[in-house]
């Protein structure tokens, strides 16, 4: 630890004495309890000390504690902030199951992290504030050099404000108006920082010098990694890549940086997962991608472009003959289970579920005449014949059909969300029996859907029977899990199952 000490910490406290009396939900240092109960640390994980020390009120002079959990982010700023200054501190890591001591309670009420004990037993749960405290007191190298201090406070800002926020939800959030909102401002916030990177041309975000914008980005730059694997994201750009492997090569940040797989086993576990009756949502969604498809195809046959005409229009009917069973019997379990549930507990259900049950009945009648039509000029066009015209006719019915079917589930899922998030204990076994209703289609049920969704989605869709089926109905789950060899490749289902374990469970 560098000379000066004291008297660099005195004039840190003049300047922010303002908020040394508030509490930390504000943000603030609050006064170390006069008491406070050794607890054991957890054990130390890769990226960390191998022996950390009990957890005490005690400090030396000149002395730094650090506390956290987890994986966080922000505890890994600061580590990298005293490293990047050659400032020694201890760190104290809890485990994640670890019951906060009422010291812990007092020092951080939202029971956040990190939380740092500063010498004169003061503590906050403020990662800026600790920042802040560390350039203060220990100037050199700087983290806001006066020549780039404008741009440094600009890029700070972003970073709290759209990057952080907007990674956080994408990551973490489940609710699908959530990640609706979030990822494109993700894009829009990493987009400012790829546009900086081309523009500037400096070695670093704003200088050839390291600044506190490139502390803050390091960890959720390099958890971009898992926004990729979890969600689908993509964040390819070239000048990106360098800029995160340019950070990555920095001493104070490869020292706490921890594995990808390690992050990523972490985060299987600590994304939340969604209501075991979004096994619905997830069959819409895969209704609309095959119905889109399925337009794509016949849009190619109507202009004479399908490689193949025979096979596509052999492709085209097998197609739709899922959609149709898809949808068949998803209306099926709608109409016999889904709505009668929400016409018994809500008051206004019958009224709300009645539009969605007429057009059940006018939609299938539709799609049943539709279809006997759609698979005769199918079969024709199978057998060599040039259909012309009435190939273009069908390609645009085909297009209608799935804008109103559409149509059909966003007026749907608006209209039951709040009965779904309110159904409480009656939600598992509801989709217990949901999963015997479908369960004699599901050798064409489980592939369509599958195969129309992304990796994540994939594993809520089987965790939704995990949490409800494989607990009272051991055998049928292990039925469900038999099929799906059959329809994902070894690879894929070697992600499924790191995804969810419980499927090896």
């Amino acid at each position: 630890m560098s000379g000066g000490f004291k008297s660099k910490v005195a004039s840190f406290k003049e300047r922010v004495a303002a908020f040394t009396q508030r509490n930390s939900i504000d943000g603030r240092r609050t006064p170390v309890p006069a008491a406070a109960p050794a607890v054991p640390p957890a054990t130390a994980q890769s990226a960390e000390p191998a022996s950390v020390a009990q957890v005490d009120t005690a400090l030396s002079p000149q002395q730094y504690r650090l506390y956290s959990r987890g994986y966080c982010p922000f505890t890994q700023q600061v580590r990298m902030a005293f490293a990047l200054k050659g400032v020694d501190f201890e760190f104290v890591k809890f485990g994640m199951s670890d019951p906060a001591p009422d010291w812990f309670k007092a020092a951080s009420p939202d029971n956040t992290v990190p939380v740092l004990q500063f010498p004169d037993g003061t503590y906050t749960n403020s990662s800026a504030e600790i920042i802040e405290h560390i350039d203060a007191t220990f100037p050199e190298p700087p983290l806001s050099p006066d020549a780039v201090k404008e741009d440094v406070v600009a890029w700070v800002k972003m970073i709290r404000t759209e990057l952080i926020p907007s990674f956080n939800k994408t990551l973490m959030g489940t609710n699908p108006v959530v990640q609706a909102e979030f990822r494109p401002k993700l894009n829009a916030a990493v987009s400012k920082i790829v546009t900086q990177l081309k523009s500037k041309r400096t070695h670093f975000l704003v200088s050839d010098a390291y600044t506190l914008p490139d502390l803050l980005l390091s960890p959720f730059l390099r958890r971009l990694a898992l926004v990729e694997y979890f969600r689908g994201m993509k964040f390819d750009d070239p000048e990106l890549l360098a800029y995160v492997a340019k950070l990555e090569h920095m001493p104070n940040v490869s020292k706490f940086a921890y594995p990808l797989p390690e992050l990523k086993a972490f985060f299987v576990k600590a994304i939340p997962k969604m209501k075991p009756l979004s096994l619905g949502r997830l069959q819409h969604v895969a209704i609309n991608k095959h119905y889109a498809a399925a337009v794509a195809l016949a849009n190619e046959l109507a202009a004479g472009t399908a490689p193949n005409a025979a096979e596509t229009a052999k492709a085209l009917k097998e197609k739709f003959r899922l959609i149709s069973v898809v949808i068949d019997k998803h209306s099926s379990f709608e109409d016999n289970l889904i709505y009668p549930t929400f016409e018994r507990l809500f008051a206004d259900g019958p009224q709300t579920t009645s539009r969605a049950r007429g057009e059940h009945g006018h939609e299938g009648a539709a799609k049943m005449e539709f279809q006997v039509r759609f698979d005769a000029l199918m079969d024709r066009i199978s057998s060599g014949e040039d259909c012309g015209e009435e190939t273009k006719t069908i390609a645009t019915e085909l297009q209608k059909l799935a804008g109103d079917m559409r149509a059909h589930i966003d007026g749907e899922e608006k209209d039951f969300m709040s009965y779904v998030a309110n159904l409480n204990d009656e939600e598992n076994p509801l989709v217990v029996q949901i999963y015997f209703h479908i369960k004699d289609a599901n050798e064409d049920i489980l592939p369509f859907v599958l195969q129309a969704l992304t990796a994540q989605e994939r594993m809520q869709y089987m965790h939704n029977f995990a949490v409800t089926l494989k607990p009272t109905n051991p055998d049928e789950w292990k039925k469900l899990v038999e099929l799906l060899p059959l329809y994902l490749t070894p690879e894929d289902l070697d992600d499924l199952k790191f995804r969810l374990p419980a499927l090896t469970a």
